[in-house]
């Protein structure tokens, strides 16, 4: 009988409780209750769509094992209220960080755009307008742009054409440009929003 046999056999009580024991050591972080080094993680309390808002209801926190925080995760609900959605996040899911909108605060500043516009009605810095535009070749009126802010009061124009004013209003780059494409084919008036 080879050497290692026997001392198998000498021993094999010795050997059944180290390999017992290290079973127990491997399997105790599995079957571990849940209540156990668990942590809180945000989740989504019901379907949530692209740009919505997340209000305290819309989140809930759950204690999961340690380590199924995924990487961009949270776990405090209060960091992600008043956050906007970039897409939509289903019952139960995580709410990671590449989910979320930028912040409102690193959002690009706004343009400000000078606006030559007809028939000004009377403005104050503040006030939210529509663009409305007719083309110069004739047609129906559109609206160019919804609830933009007036930089400032409105300036006299410096052209000869008399009724046109300058506004300045504040503007995303997307906006300004379609309103700069939009100056050169229609005449723009403001509608007053309230």
């Amino acid at each position: 009988m080879p050497v290692a046999s026997r001392a198998l056999r000498r021993h094999r009580r010795l050997v059944a409780a180290i390999l017992a024991g290290l079973a127990v050591l491997l399997l105790t972080p599995i079957v571990r209750p849940p209540g156990e080094g668990a942590g809180p993680v945000v989740l989504a309390a019901r379907d949530l769509r692209t740009d919505q808002v997340l209000t305290e209801s819309d989140l809930v926190a759950s204690r999961l094992p340690a380590g199924c925080l995924l990487p961009g995760g949270f776990t405090d609900p209060t960091a992600l209220i008043g956050r906007r959605l970039a897409t939509g996040v289903l019952a139960g899911e995580q709410v990671l960080t590449m989910r979320l909108q930028p912040p409102a605060d690193s959002r690009p500043a706004p343009i400000v755009l000078p606006l030559p516009v007809s028939g000004l009605p009377p403005l104050r810095a503040g006030d939210r307008v529509d663009v409305l535009g007719v083309p110069k070749a004739g047609g129906l009126a559109m609206v160019i742009a919804r609830d933009l802010v007036i930089a400032s009061d409105p300036l006299p124009s410096a052209t000869t054409n008399p009724g046109v004013g300058v506004v300045l209003v504040e503007v995303s780059e997307a906006v300004a440009l379609r309103l700069t494409g939009a100056t050169g084919r229609m005449s723009l008036t403001v509608a007053l929003r309230r």
